[in-house]
Protein backbone atom coordinates (compact mmCIF):
# COMPACT_ATOMS: atom_id res chain seq x y z
CA UNK A 1 0.00 0.00 0.00
CA UNK A 2 1.40 3.43 -0.96
CA UNK A 3 2.24 5.73 1.92
CA UNK A 4 1.93 9.49 2.31
CA UNK A 5 3.93 11.64 2.51
CA UNK A 6 6.86 10.16 0.54
CA UNK A 7 10.23 11.45 1.73
CA UNK A 8 13.19 12.25 -0.56
CA UNK A 9 15.40 9.22 -1.06
CA UNK A 10 12.65 6.73 -0.17
CA UNK A 11 12.80 4.72 -3.41
CA UNK A 12 10.50 1.99 -2.11
CA UNK A 13 7.88 4.58 -1.19
CA UNK A 14 8.22 6.30 -4.57
CA UNK A 15 7.82 2.99 -6.46
CA UNK A 16 4.75 2.06 -4.35
CA UNK A 17 3.17 5.45 -4.99
CA UNK A 18 3.73 5.28 -8.76
CA UNK A 19 2.33 1.72 -8.95
CA UNK A 20 -0.71 2.73 -6.92
CA UNK A 21 -1.35 5.69 -9.23
CA UNK A 22 -0.96 3.63 -12.41
CA UNK A 23 -3.33 0.93 -11.14
CA UNK A 24 -6.35 3.22 -11.55
CA UNK A 25 -8.40 5.80 -9.68
CA UNK A 26 -9.24 5.32 -6.03
CA UNK A 27 -12.57 5.93 -4.35
CA UNK A 28 -16.13 4.68 -4.77
CA UNK A 29 -17.10 6.20 -8.12
CA UNK A 30 -15.34 4.01 -10.66
CA UNK A 31 -16.49 0.78 -12.33
CA UNK A 32 -20.09 0.77 -11.13
CA UNK A 33 -22.85 -1.26 -12.80
CA UNK A 34 -26.20 -2.87 -12.21
CA UNK A 35 -29.84 -3.29 -13.20
CA UNK A 36 -33.21 -2.60 -11.61
CA UNK A 37 -36.68 -3.90 -12.56
CA UNK A 38 -40.07 -3.72 -10.87
CA UNK A 39 -42.39 -5.05 -13.61
CA UNK A 40 -43.76 -8.57 -13.06
CA UNK A 41 -41.88 -10.92 -15.40
CA UNK A 42 -41.62 -14.68 -15.87
CA UNK A 43 -38.43 -16.71 -15.87
CA UNK A 44 -38.06 -18.52 -19.20
CA UNK A 45 -35.55 -21.15 -18.04
CA UNK A 46 -33.73 -20.63 -21.34
CA UNK A 47 -30.00 -21.13 -21.79
CA UNK A 48 -29.78 -17.95 -23.88
CA UNK A 49 -31.53 -14.56 -23.50
CA UNK A 50 -34.21 -13.58 -22.84
CA UNK A 51 -33.99 -14.99 -19.32
CA UNK A 52 -37.24 -13.26 -18.33
CA UNK A 53 -40.35 -12.21 -20.23
CA UNK A 54 -40.65 -8.44 -19.69
CA UNK A 55 -43.84 -6.51 -20.46
CA UNK A 56 -44.19 -4.67 -23.77
CA UNK A 57 -45.89 -1.77 -22.02
CA UNK A 58 -46.59 -0.77 -18.41
CA UNK A 59 -49.24 1.89 -17.66
CA UNK A 60 -51.25 3.25 -14.78
CA UNK A 61 -54.93 2.43 -14.91
CA UNK A 62 -57.67 4.83 -15.84
CA UNK A 63 -61.41 4.33 -16.02
CA UNK A 64 -62.79 0.85 -16.62
CA UNK A 65 -66.01 -0.75 -17.79
CA UNK A 66 -67.13 -4.36 -17.61
CA UNK A 67 -64.75 -5.49 -20.36
CA UNK A 68 -62.50 -2.56 -21.26
CA UNK A 69 -60.07 -0.07 -19.74
CA UNK A 70 -59.25 3.52 -20.62
CA UNK A 71 -55.62 4.58 -20.27
CA UNK A 72 -53.62 7.74 -20.93
CA UNK A 73 -50.68 6.23 -22.82
CA UNK A 74 -51.48 3.52 -25.41
CA UNK A 75 -47.91 3.35 -26.78
CA UNK A 76 -46.86 -0.14 -27.97
CA UNK A 77 -50.28 -1.65 -27.26
CA UNK A 78 -51.64 -3.91 -30.02
CA UNK A 79 -54.43 -6.45 -30.40
CA UNK A 80 -53.65 -9.91 -29.05
CA UNK A 81 -51.39 -8.83 -26.19
CA UNK A 82 -51.82 -10.48 -22.77
CA UNK A 83 -53.02 -8.15 -20.00
CA UNK A 84 -52.32 -8.47 -16.25
CA UNK A 85 -53.30 -6.24 -13.36
CA UNK A 86 -55.59 -5.90 -10.35
CA UNK A 87 -59.17 -6.36 -11.50
CA UNK A 88 -58.17 -7.71 -14.93
CA UNK A 89 -59.80 -11.06 -15.75
CA UNK A 90 -57.68 -14.22 -15.91
CA UNK A 91 -56.25 -14.86 -19.42
CA UNK A 92 -57.48 -11.50 -20.72
CA UNK A 93 -56.15 -10.30 -24.08
CA UNK A 94 -56.42 -7.02 -25.94
CA UNK A 95 -59.42 -7.68 -28.17
CA UNK A 96 -59.00 -7.91 -31.94
CA UNK A 97 -61.31 -4.91 -32.37
CA UNK A 98 -58.74 -2.61 -30.73
CA UNK A 99 -57.67 0.37 -32.85
CA UNK A 100 -53.95 1.16 -32.57
CA UNK A 101 -53.35 4.36 -30.63
CA UNK A 102 -56.78 4.41 -28.99
CA UNK A 103 -56.89 5.11 -25.26
CA UNK A 104 -59.87 2.76 -24.88
CA UNK A 105 -58.66 -0.85 -24.76
CA UNK A 106 -61.32 -3.57 -25.17
CA UNK A 107 -60.53 -6.91 -23.51
CA UNK A 108 -61.51 -10.46 -24.44
CA UNK A 109 -62.38 -11.31 -20.80
CA UNK A 110 -64.63 -9.27 -18.53
CA UNK A 111 -62.87 -7.53 -15.65
CA UNK A 112 -63.04 -9.47 -12.38
CA UNK A 113 -63.56 -6.27 -10.39
CA UNK A 114 -62.58 -2.59 -10.28
CA UNK A 115 -59.29 -2.12 -12.14
CA UNK A 116 -56.63 -0.42 -10.03
CA UNK A 117 -52.89 0.06 -9.93
CA UNK A 118 -50.43 -0.78 -12.68
CA UNK A 119 -51.43 -2.70 -15.82
CA UNK A 120 -48.86 -4.71 -17.78
CA UNK A 121 -49.12 -5.84 -21.41
CA UNK A 122 -47.12 -8.82 -22.69
CA UNK A 123 -46.44 -10.21 -26.16
CA UNK A 124 -46.70 -13.89 -25.16
CA UNK A 125 -48.37 -16.09 -22.60
CA UNK A 126 -46.46 -16.40 -19.28
CA UNK A 127 -43.56 -18.82 -19.63
CA UNK A 128 -43.84 -22.30 -18.17
CA UNK A 129 -40.95 -24.00 -16.41
CA UNK A 130 -42.57 -27.42 -16.71
CA UNK A 131 -44.31 -29.21 -19.57
CA UNK A 132 -45.32 -32.79 -18.76
CA UNK A 133 -43.88 -35.40 -21.16
CA UNK A 134 -45.78 -35.58 -24.46
CA UNK A 135 -45.86 -38.87 -26.40
CA UNK A 136 -43.85 -38.70 -29.64
CA UNK A 137 -45.36 -40.26 -32.76
CA UNK A 138 -42.37 -39.77 -35.08
CA UNK A 139 -38.80 -38.51 -34.72
CA UNK A 140 -37.04 -37.08 -37.77
CA UNK A 141 -33.39 -36.16 -38.43
CA UNK A 142 -33.26 -32.84 -40.36
CA UNK A 143 -29.52 -32.16 -40.35
CA UNK A 144 -26.58 -32.85 -38.07
CA UNK A 145 -27.80 -30.27 -35.53
CA UNK A 146 -31.58 -30.32 -36.07
CA UNK A 147 -34.34 -32.80 -35.12
CA UNK A 148 -38.14 -32.72 -35.50
CA UNK A 149 -40.53 -34.48 -33.12
CA UNK A 150 -44.21 -34.92 -33.95
CA UNK A 151 -47.02 -35.63 -31.48
CA UNK A 152 -50.81 -35.70 -31.28
CA UNK A 153 -52.46 -32.27 -31.61
CA UNK A 154 -52.18 -30.16 -28.45
CA UNK A 155 -54.57 -27.33 -27.45
CA UNK A 156 -51.74 -24.76 -27.85
CA UNK A 157 -48.05 -24.98 -28.83
CA UNK A 158 -46.54 -26.55 -25.68
CA UNK A 159 -43.02 -25.08 -25.93
CA UNK A 160 -41.56 -21.64 -26.51
CA UNK A 161 -38.42 -20.73 -28.52
CA UNK A 162 -35.25 -21.36 -26.55
CA UNK A 163 -36.71 -23.98 -24.20
CA UNK A 164 -34.22 -26.75 -23.33
CA UNK A 165 -36.52 -29.72 -23.89
CA UNK A 166 -35.67 -33.29 -22.95
CA UNK A 167 -36.34 -36.22 -25.30
CA UNK A 168 -36.27 -39.74 -23.87
CA UNK A 169 -37.34 -43.22 -24.85
CA UNK A 170 -37.26 -42.83 -28.66
CA UNK A 171 -36.61 -46.13 -30.48
CA UNK A 172 -33.31 -44.79 -31.91
CA UNK A 173 -31.01 -43.73 -29.06
CA UNK A 174 -29.41 -40.88 -31.02
CA UNK A 175 -32.57 -38.81 -30.61
CA UNK A 176 -32.57 -39.00 -26.82
CA UNK A 177 -30.98 -35.82 -25.50
CA UNK A 178 -31.53 -32.66 -23.47
CA UNK A 179 -31.40 -29.97 -26.14
CA UNK A 180 -29.72 -26.91 -24.61
CA UNK A 181 -28.19 -23.86 -26.26
CA UNK A 182 -30.45 -23.20 -29.25
CA UNK A 183 -33.09 -25.60 -27.88
CA UNK A 184 -36.54 -25.12 -29.41
CA UNK A 185 -36.46 -23.16 -32.68
CA UNK A 186 -40.06 -23.83 -33.80
CA UNK A 187 -43.13 -25.23 -32.12
CA UNK A 188 -46.71 -25.82 -33.28
CA UNK A 189 -49.61 -27.81 -31.86
CA UNK A 190 -48.39 -30.94 -33.70
CA UNK A 191 -44.58 -30.82 -33.74
CA UNK A 192 -41.49 -29.20 -32.23
CA UNK A 193 -38.17 -28.57 -34.01
CA UNK A 194 -35.04 -28.38 -31.87
CA UNK A 195 -31.35 -27.73 -32.38
CA UNK A 196 -28.46 -29.35 -30.54
CA UNK A 197 -24.96 -28.03 -29.94
CA UNK A 198 -23.61 -31.54 -30.61
CA UNK A 199 -23.51 -32.79 -34.23
CA UNK A 200 -25.20 -36.12 -34.93
CA UNK A 201 -24.75 -38.36 -37.97
CA UNK A 202 -27.77 -39.27 -40.10
CA UNK A 203 -30.50 -41.01 -38.11
CA UNK A 204 -33.40 -43.02 -39.45
CA UNK A 205 -37.00 -42.25 -38.57
CA UNK A 206 -37.69 -42.97 -34.90
CA UNK A 207 -40.87 -43.57 -32.93
CA UNK A 208 -42.09 -43.70 -29.35
CA UNK A 209 -40.67 -41.87 -26.36
CA UNK A 210 -41.59 -38.47 -25.00
CA UNK A 211 -40.59 -34.80 -25.17
CA UNK A 212 -40.97 -32.57 -22.12
CA UNK A 213 -39.58 -29.51 -20.38
CA UNK A 214 -38.17 -29.68 -16.85
CA UNK A 215 -36.35 -27.20 -14.58
CA UNK A 216 -36.57 -28.90 -11.19
CA UNK A 217 -33.84 -31.30 -10.05
CA UNK A 218 -35.47 -34.44 -8.69
CA UNK A 219 -34.48 -36.31 -5.53
CA UNK A 220 -31.31 -38.41 -5.74
CA UNK A 221 -31.68 -42.17 -5.99
CA UNK A 222 -29.37 -44.56 -4.15
CA UNK A 223 -26.80 -46.09 -6.49
CA UNK A 224 -27.48 -43.53 -9.24
CA UNK A 225 -25.25 -40.55 -9.96
CA UNK A 226 -26.80 -37.32 -8.72
CA UNK A 227 -28.06 -34.85 -11.32
CA UNK A 228 -25.59 -32.20 -12.41
CA UNK A 229 -25.83 -28.79 -10.78
CA UNK A 230 -27.90 -26.52 -13.01
CA UNK A 231 -28.92 -22.91 -12.48
CA UNK A 232 -31.68 -20.88 -14.08
CA UNK A 233 -30.40 -17.53 -15.27
CA UNK A 234 -32.16 -14.27 -14.43
CA UNK A 235 -32.00 -10.75 -15.83
CA UNK A 236 -30.15 -9.44 -12.74
CA UNK A 237 -26.53 -9.19 -13.85
CA UNK A 238 -23.66 -6.77 -14.34
CA UNK A 239 -20.15 -6.86 -15.79
CA UNK A 240 -17.21 -5.52 -13.81
CA UNK A 241 -13.47 -5.15 -14.37
CA UNK A 242 -11.07 -5.93 -11.55
CA UNK A 243 -7.66 -4.33 -12.23
CA UNK A 244 -5.70 -5.08 -9.07
CA UNK A 245 -5.36 -8.00 -6.65
CA UNK A 246 -6.25 -5.58 -3.86
CA UNK A 247 -9.55 -4.52 -5.48
CA UNK A 248 -12.74 -5.59 -3.78
CA UNK A 249 -16.16 -6.04 -5.35
CA UNK A 250 -19.31 -5.11 -3.44
CA UNK A 251 -22.58 -6.68 -4.62
CA UNK A 252 -26.09 -5.76 -3.42
CA UNK A 253 -29.21 -7.71 -4.45
CA UNK A 254 -32.96 -7.60 -3.93
CA UNK A 255 -34.94 -10.41 -5.53
CA UNK A 256 -38.70 -11.07 -5.14
CA UNK A 257 -40.03 -14.33 -6.58
CA UNK A 258 -43.43 -16.03 -6.64
CA UNK A 259 -43.12 -19.74 -7.51
CA UNK A 260 -45.89 -22.02 -8.74
CA UNK A 261 -45.52 -25.78 -8.26
CA UNK A 262 -47.31 -29.08 -8.69
CA UNK A 263 -46.57 -32.12 -6.50
CA UNK A 264 -47.61 -35.75 -6.97
CA UNK A 265 -46.18 -36.77 -3.57
CA UNK A 266 -45.34 -35.06 -0.29
CA UNK A 267 -42.19 -33.14 -1.12
CA UNK A 268 -39.47 -31.09 0.53
CA UNK A 269 -38.93 -28.47 -2.15
CA UNK A 270 -35.69 -26.50 -2.03
CA UNK A 271 -35.39 -23.06 -3.64
CA UNK A 272 -31.96 -21.43 -3.84
CA UNK A 273 -31.00 -17.88 -4.79
CA UNK A 274 -27.35 -17.50 -5.70
CA UNK A 275 -25.00 -14.68 -6.65
CA UNK A 276 -22.60 -16.35 -9.07
CA UNK A 277 -19.36 -15.03 -10.53
CA UNK A 278 -18.44 -15.89 -14.13
CA UNK A 279 -15.08 -15.29 -15.79
CA UNK A 280 -15.26 -13.54 -19.18
CA UNK A 281 -13.35 -15.36 -21.93
CA UNK A 282 -12.92 -13.94 -25.44
CA UNK A 283 -14.60 -15.93 -28.21
CA UNK A 284 -11.64 -15.05 -30.51
CA UNK A 285 -14.02 -14.19 -33.36
CA UNK A 286 -12.67 -11.13 -35.22
CA UNK A 287 -15.93 -10.73 -37.18
CA UNK A 288 -18.23 -10.83 -34.15
CA UNK A 289 -16.11 -10.33 -31.04
CA UNK A 290 -17.80 -11.09 -27.75
CA UNK A 291 -17.24 -12.89 -24.47
CA UNK A 292 -18.14 -16.34 -23.24
CA UNK A 293 -18.68 -16.72 -19.50
CA UNK A 294 -17.33 -19.61 -17.46
CA UNK A 295 -18.73 -20.29 -13.99
CA UNK A 296 -16.12 -19.64 -11.30
CA UNK A 297 -17.73 -19.42 -7.89
CA UNK A 298 -20.89 -18.81 -5.89
CA UNK A 299 -20.16 -15.82 -3.68
CA UNK A 300 -23.50 -15.73 -1.83
CA UNK A 301 -26.41 -18.16 -1.48
CA UNK A 302 -29.75 -18.23 0.29
CA UNK A 303 -31.53 -21.58 0.54
CA UNK A 304 -35.22 -22.05 1.40
CA UNK A 305 -36.74 -25.49 2.05
CA UNK A 306 -40.52 -25.83 2.16
CA UNK A 307 -42.64 -28.94 2.67
CA UNK A 308 -45.52 -29.14 0.20
CA UNK A 309 -48.42 -31.59 0.03
CA UNK A 310 -49.85 -33.32 -3.02
CA UNK A 311 -51.47 -30.75 -5.29
CA UNK A 312 -50.59 -27.33 -6.64
CA UNK A 313 -49.79 -24.03 -5.00
CA UNK A 314 -47.76 -20.83 -4.93
CA UNK A 315 -44.84 -19.82 -2.71
CA UNK A 316 -43.58 -16.24 -2.24
CA UNK A 317 -39.98 -15.36 -1.38
CA UNK A 318 -38.12 -12.10 -0.80
CA UNK A 319 -34.32 -12.32 -0.81
CA UNK A 320 -31.87 -9.54 0.06
CA UNK A 321 -28.08 -9.70 -0.09
CA UNK A 322 -26.57 -6.58 1.46
CA UNK A 323 -22.97 -5.67 0.57
CA UNK A 324 -21.59 -9.08 -0.36
CA UNK A 325 -17.80 -8.73 -0.58
CA UNK A 326 -15.73 -10.52 -3.23
CA UNK A 327 -11.99 -10.30 -3.97
CA UNK A 328 -11.23 -12.15 -7.24
CA UNK A 329 -8.10 -12.01 -9.37
CA UNK A 330 -7.64 -9.22 -11.92
CA UNK A 331 -9.97 -9.95 -14.85
CA UNK A 332 -13.30 -9.12 -16.48
CA UNK A 333 -16.30 -10.74 -14.77
CA UNK A 334 -20.04 -11.23 -14.99
CA UNK A 335 -21.96 -11.25 -11.70
CA UNK A 336 -25.50 -12.65 -11.95
CA UNK A 337 -28.38 -13.78 -9.76
CA UNK A 338 -29.21 -17.41 -10.58
CA UNK A 339 -31.89 -19.62 -9.04
CA UNK A 340 -32.29 -23.35 -8.57
CA UNK A 341 -35.21 -25.66 -7.74
CA UNK A 342 -34.61 -29.08 -6.20
CA UNK A 343 -36.51 -31.96 -4.54
CA UNK A 344 -34.47 -33.05 -1.51
CA UNK A 345 -36.47 -35.84 0.18
CA UNK A 346 -36.50 -39.46 -0.92
CA UNK A 347 -39.88 -40.24 -2.43
CA UNK A 348 -40.63 -36.60 -3.13
CA UNK A 349 -42.00 -35.67 -6.56
CA UNK A 350 -42.67 -32.08 -7.56
CA UNK A 351 -42.07 -29.69 -10.42
CA UNK A 352 -41.85 -25.90 -10.36
CA UNK A 353 -44.27 -24.89 -13.10
CA UNK A 354 -43.64 -21.14 -13.21
CA UNK A 355 -41.65 -18.35 -11.61
CA UNK A 356 -42.90 -14.76 -11.59
CA UNK A 357 -40.20 -12.31 -10.51
CA UNK A 358 -41.19 -8.82 -9.40
CA UNK A 359 -39.02 -6.18 -7.69
CA UNK A 360 -35.42 -7.17 -8.36
CA UNK A 361 -32.08 -5.45 -8.69
CA UNK A 362 -28.38 -6.09 -8.62
CA UNK A 363 -25.70 -3.44 -8.21
CA UNK A 364 -21.96 -4.00 -8.34
CA UNK A 365 -19.10 -1.69 -7.34
CA UNK A 366 -15.34 -2.23 -7.60
CA UNK A 367 -13.54 -0.46 -4.75
CA UNK A 368 -9.80 0.05 -4.87
CA UNK A 369 -7.92 -0.64 -1.66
Amino acid sequence: MAKFPVEAGDMEGIVDAVNYTLSGPAGLGQNFGGVNYSEPSWLTGNFRPPFTRLPISTVGNGADTVSSITIADPSNITAGQYVFGTGIGVAALVDGTYTSGSTTVPLTIANSGPVSGTINFYSTVPDKLYVAPIAITTAQWIDEYTRKFSYAAQPTPPFLPGNSVTVAGVSIAGYNERFTGPGVVECTTTYVTVKSTTPQTVLGAGAGGTVGYFNTIQAPVAGVNAAAETYLKTDCSTRLTVTSPTDRVFINVTFDNSISYTASAATDLQYSVLVNRYLAISNNDVRNPDFLYSFEETIAERVYTTSVAIGSGTLDFNTIFGSVIDQPDSAYYLYRVDVQFRVVNTGGAAQVTGSQVRLRNLTGQVVKQ
